[in-house]
């Protein structure tokens, strides 16, 4: 179920943990996902040039199957761009009305030219997952190859990938694993 708090833990992973959205900006894809390109709203484009997905956030579910389970990091990484870009992504907005979104539950879809993925340092005894950019590479070829995400032609890997500046945290690198 939807909800606007941004107070949630998972059960299974660091539950003490509690400063965490539930698809809370899900709202504004649904919303405001598409901007008319005319009056008479014939026409759309995307509204948002990229939707950058943090899996460098505190205890988050990459921190969990990499740093956690041990899942290697290539293999989390790939299934989650398939994953993402499959367009499987329902939400139900209907328990907050107020936000004036219909057709519930709605499908939300990234288009790859919007997705970018957030990696970081690494921080504190596991608390957020560091990847190493090499295994980001594979996991890109791997997703490159895999024509299951789209047609040959389209593409089938997010736009790319950010990260946290590490002049805000220090100088050290991976203080996770």
């Amino acid at each position: 179920t939807f909800d606007l708090s941004l107070l949630h833990s998972y059960d299974d992973f660091h539950p003490e943990f509690t400063y965490r959205g539930d698809n809370c900006y899900a709202a504004l894809l649904a919303k405001y996902g598409e901007t008319a390109t005319n009056s008479t709203k014939e026409a759309t484009v995307q509204t948002f040039d990229m939707v950058m997905v943090q899996l460098y956030e505190s205890y988050s579910r990459a921190c969990q199957a990499i740093n956690g389970v041990g899942i290697k990091a290539p293999i989390y990484l790939s299934s989650f761009i398939r994953e993402t870009l499959k367009g499987t992504w329902k939400v139900d907005f209907s328990s907050v009305p107020e936000l004036g979104i219909h057709d519930n539950p709605r499908t939300l879809v990234l288009d790859p030219q919007q997705f970018v993925i957030g990696f970081s340092r690494g921080f504190a005894a596991g608390k957020s997952v560091f990847v190493w950019p090499s295994d980001v590479a594979k996991a890109w070829a791997d997703v490159a190859r895999d024509t299951s995400v789209g047609s040959a032609e389209a593409q089938t890997t997010p736009r790319g990938v950010m990260f946290w500046n590490i002049n805000n945290d220090g100088t050290t690198v991976n203080e996770t694993s």
